[in-house]
């Protein structure tokens, strides 16, 4: 009789041990739903900032292989969805193998150096075969040990104001080249006293109206003054040097 009372009092307690596990294993469980929402959440949100990025960003493994990109950059290497980008290189997409090579030779130097490059100017070519400028931002990705097992860019476009760049520098080029065209009379100039000739550089006496036209952009046209009327033509003027009718 005591042995089915012990027996029955160690089921229960038994009973009760496995109880209270059971409560812990239903509150590690909801802990874990829990987290796994929250690390969904987590995720879902970093999917849509990143894909309302106006900037390309892009990641790639040590291969230089894309494990992921966010929707600006799928769309200007022509794909309609990240998800289509992993799994292929650069050179895979509608670009210039030349930009392609640069690219990688970037990221190459960038993992095995481990350190990051900052707003690197490059040219692309997007899904149309336009091409255009970006500043772009590359970094290692690296694990707890600091091993480099991949690398993490952001192209931001600047082709609009690259254009502007370009239009103002052609336009300086030409004023450069107006004003260096325009020429000008500085300096001391060898005059005669008499017949007010100019003695050029090679040594020669010109005309002042003839020397001043080959150094500038004035042109001359010929009258005569008042004061040289009276001494040539003392007899047609009156006192102030107007020609006098008869």
């Amino acid at each position: 009789m005591e042995d089915k009372k012990k027996n029955r009092a160690h089921l229960l307690a038994e009973i009760k041990l496995l109880q209270g596990k059971l409560v812990e294993l239903e509150s590690v469980q909801q802990e874990k739903q829990e987290i796994e929402v929250a690390l969904q959440q987590s995720k879902e949100l970093l999917e849509m900032l990143m894909n309302n990025i106006p900037s390309q960003v892009f990641w790639k493994n040590r291969a230089l292989i894309y494990t992921g990109c966010n929707q600006t950059f799928a769309e200007v290497v022509g794909m309609s969805s990240p998800s289509e980008v992993i799994g292929k290189s650069d050179y895979d997409f509608q670009r210039n193998s030349t930009h392609a090579k640069s690219y990688r030779a970037w990221d190459k130097k960038i993992m095995e150096k481990g350190e990051p490059v900052l707003d690197l100017e490059e040219s692309y070519h997007n899904a149309e075969g336009d091409e255009g400028t970006v500043l772009t931002s590359k970094v290692p990705l690296k694990d707890q040990e600091g091993n480099v097992y991949g690398i993490l860019g952001i192209c931001t476009d600047i082709s609009a104001r690259k254009k502007i760049e370009l239009e103002n520098e052609s336009l300086i080029r030409e004023l450069k080249d107006a004003i260096a065209e325009v020429k000008t009379l500085e300096g001391f100039l060898p005059i005669c006293s008499n017949c007010k000739k100019i003695r050029d550089d090679q040594g020669y006496w010109k005309q002042i109206e003839l020397f001043i036209m080959e150094h500038s952009d004035a042109e001359f046209s010929h009258s005569i003054c008042q004061e040289c009327v009276q001494k040539l033509y003392p007899g047609l003027v009156d006192k102030d040097g107007n020609f006098s009718t008869p």
